[in-house]
């Protein structure tokens, strides 16, 4: 059998794991996880592409920190309509989608990951594309859960 780590990631019963050794170490550099069961009977919630749209507009911010910090504050407010009552804590798997991946756009997606996802760490996938919806320099998919009825949900931010 592998030898692997369980990550700290536990909210309402999930589970990440990270094999030993490098993969271990891409995962706490990156903050993420390598792998995560979800409980038994759990609802899942699939996002479309979240963008930083400004409110009541399809227009983006120019300043990348504001659009990406509102595509976070976007994705939480989808996440919350669909019933994922914990929001971020609850997300298992995200994939981002980005023009670049300048150390411009991986300080603003940093600076929302520490401020949404607190010490959740999903597994997460980034990927670079040529361009996106309207101009967008940020989209991203969110897997979320919600536990079945009686399933435990935690109430602090991992």
């Amino acid at each position: 059998m592998p030898e692997y780590t369980l990550s700290t990631f536990t909210t309402a019963g999930a589970q990440a794991f990270n094999p030993t050794g490098v993969l271990t170490d891409v995962a706490n550099t990156l903050g993420l996880s390598q792998a995560i069961v979800i409980p038994p009977n759990a609802s899942l919630i699939v996002t479309s592409g979240q963008c930083g749209f400004k409110e009541n507009t399809d227009s983006f911010p120019a300043d990348i920190n504001e659009e990406v910090m509102l595509a976070f504050a976007n994705a939480e407010r989808t996440l919350k309509e669909a019933g994922v009552a914990d929001g971020w804590k609850q997300v298992y798997q995200l994939t981002t989608y980005a023009p670049s991946l300048d150390d411009e756009w991986l300080a603003a997606v940093q600076a929302a990951k520490e401020k949404h996802l607190g010490l959740n760490r999903p597994a997460w996938t980034g990927v670079t594309v040529p361009s996106l919806y309207g101009g967008a320099r940020l989209e991203m998919t969110i897997y979320a859960f919600v536990p079945a009825a009686g399933g435990r949900a935690s109430s602090e931010r991992l």
